[in-house]
């Protein structure tokens, strides 16, 4: 998977938690009420969002954007 589609991120829900964040935090894995959602934030804010829904695929978009951002950027470690 490389190619996602971003949206606006509008939150969701009453509670939103971080389960999962990229080495410099750049992406976010959230989960929202029984929802998930990856976002891509900018000065610490979530701006976009894509994958929202389950789990599965929610991590499976975080995996995936998180090794494209390890390899353009080799000197981040998780």
């Amino acid at each position: 998977m490389t190619n996602h589609e971003w949206t606006p991120y509008i939150p969701s829900g009453n509670r939103t938690r971080v389960v999962e964040a990229s080495c410099c935090n750049q992406y976010q894995l959230l989960q929202e009420g029984g929802a998930y959602v990856v976002t891509l934030l900018l000065d610490a804010t979530p701006i976009v969002e894509t994958a929202r829904g389950s789990t599965g695929r929610a991590r499976q978009v975080f995996d995936d954007l998180v090794a494209l951002h390890l390899i353009a950027t080799q000197e981040h470690r998780p």
